[in-house]
């Protein structure tokens, strides 16, 4: 019997704009323009015979028939994908493809990698560094993300590494300097090397410590931890990094936590991976891997 399917570039059309709630943001996606996406949209609701959006309103909206449709679509279009990967081969290189946070790279994976090695000899990882938001339907090049952060979007497969859980550091030198016995004094005067990409950072911990810093403080900015940590280390000011970049450094004396200060962000480290990817056995090998790795001892 011929299968009665409706036109199936209109169906993924509707599925990106039904997610975005934009045509213009569907259109972004897709590489078309809003007139195509709109026409789509209008073919495959007439071949529906119903109105899958909303459209009175400023904002789009799905109509109740249209969510409902969205709903079994989408699992539909997970099942076509998670079957085309499961049908197609593996890329041809067979490498795994690691893309991962630039400080969690140098100080806690790259460090343990040999053990992966050791493990798994026949995956061929390649890494490379990233820190933007990644999200299911985007355009994906690496098969994993590790990833930093606060709030998580859904559509994609999550594995909590640890919570973040952050140092007070500074050089012995700067703090032998600038330090002083009065420890509110001290932070209250210190200059603070600041993480650009996180700017909120060193406000809420400060007000979780009851400080009022001045705003005209000298402070420097930098866009990794990796490059914070250096500053520290030759005396610029103090900082608040990860906890696990930094041990080495403070057990042979490098850097010093001289308060004793410790402070949970409230971010996380995590996998992230298409859902699909699961059934890869390259993914799972090296998600059960380092996920064990982090667990506490």
């Amino acid at each position: 019997m011929k299968r009665q399917l409706p036109p199936l570039n209109a169906l993924r059309h509707f599925e990106v704009a039904a997610r975005h709630g934009s045509f213009t943001r569907a259109a972004g996606e897709l590489g078309v323009t809003q007139g195509a996406v709109s026409k789509q949209i209008a073919l495959l609701e007439d071949y529906l015979g119903c109105t899958l959006f909303d459209r009175s309103g400023l904002n789009l909206q799905l109509s109740e028939r249209g969510q409902t449709f969205l709903t079994q679509i989408s699992l539909a279009l997970e099942t076509i994908e998670t079957v085309t990967f499961l049908t197609r081969e593996r890329d041809a290189s067979g490498i795994l493809h690691v893309n991962i946070l630039p400080s969690f790279s140098s100080s806690w994976l790259i460090p343990r990698l040999q053990g992966f090695a050791d493990h798994f000899p026949g995956i061929r990882l390649q890494l490379s560094t990233g820190d933007g938001p990644v999200e299911k339907n985007s355009v994906l090049e690496a098969d994993i993300y590790v990833r930093c952060q606060e709030k998580w979007g859904a559509g994609l497969e999550r594995q909590l590494l640890f919570p973040e859980r952050l140092l007070l550091i500074s050089g012995p030198e700067y703090i032998r300097l600038h330090g002083g016995d009065d420890r509110q004094e001290t932070l209250g005067c210190c200059r603070y090397l600041e993480h650009t990409s996180r700017p909120a950072l060193l406000q809420k911990w400060q007000s979780s410590l009851g400080l009022d810093v001045a705003r005209d403080l000298p402070a420097l900015g930098f866009e990794h931890f990796f490059m914070i940590i250096e500053g520290v280390r030759n005396n610029l000011g103090l900082a608040l990094v990860p906890d696990f970049m930094v041990g080495k450094d403070i057990d042979e004396g490098r850097l010093i936590n001289p308060f004793g200060i410790e402070y949970s962000s409230g971010f996380e480290y995590a996998l992230l991976y298409q859902s699909y990817k699961k059934f890869d056995p390259a993914v799972r090998a090296f998600s059960d891997w380092i996920v064990k790795l982090a667990a506490p001892v």
